[in-house]
């Protein structure tokens, strides 16, 4: 896992590479989302309308991840290995309690696949050497890891193996499971806002389901918990 403080470079990554913010990528993905809904006839407001179950365990997860990532330096160095998972645990409570509303399954599954590759990999997000140079990350010595080669990792697969190239904003290396939440996150925006889109996949799924599913996009059992 490295030296006992965490502002060593962590065994495995090159000094050439910096490991990601807490999923930059997600950020483009969902603005994107949010800016296709007028273009799709949705109403943006409709968001707002939106209930959820315990919201604060999924803004104190991403307050920690922020907070290990960028502030907190130096400690133990199972530390924020131990508080990164940790901080995905309490996000995949949040999903698992809001699992009715559209979308938000898709979301779990995609924070599990990152769980899962944290968990396998002592609390780093194992990432692919050549997308982090592709993505232009560089190593920062006074950070946390949370992303980064890891020698003989397992399920390298769902780690960070795919690029958003250096040219690009916001651009950092993601995950299937990135992938996973980038698009459960669109499905839900989408359908709270009622967008044609939402329409055409609610059509296509009763015509398949039964007979008795409703179309009603503020329907307690589709959108709120």
């Amino acid at each position: 896992m490295g030296d006992a403080r965490c502002t060593a470079p962590r065994r495995g990554t090159p000094s050439g590479t910096r490991a990601k913010g807490p999923r930059v990528f997600l950020v483009g993905f969902v603005g994107l989302a949010l800016l296709s809904v007028p273009l799709t006839g949705g109403r943006l407001g409709a968001l707002a309308e939106v209930r959820f179950r315990w919201v604060g365990l999924l803004v104190g997860a991403l307050v920690v991840q922020v907070a290990i990532i960028s502030f907190v330096h130096g400690g133990p160095s199972w530390f924020h290995p131990a508080v990164h998972i940790a901080s995905y645990g309490v996000a995949l409570a949040f999903l698992v309690a809001n699992f009715s509303i559209s979308g938000l399954p898709l979301v779990g599954f995609g924070g599990l696949a990152n769980f899962v590759a944290i968990a396998a990999n002592g609390g780093v997000m194992p990432a692919s050497k050549t997308a982090l140079v592709d993505a232009a990350r560089t190593h920062s010595h006074n950070a946390f890891d949370n992303s980064a080669p890891v020698a003989h990792a397992h399920l390298r697969f769902l780690g960070d193996v795919f690029a958003m190239p250096g040219w690009m904003p916001l651009h950092n290396v993601f995950s299937i499971g990135d992938l996973l939440i980038a698009l459960g996150a669109a499905v839900a925006i989408h359908a709270a806002c009622d967008t044609c889109l939402a329409r055409f996949g609610r059509h296509l799924v009763h015509q398949n389901g039964p007979a008795e599913a409703t179309s009603d996009p503020t329907d307690a059992g589709s959108l709120v918990s």
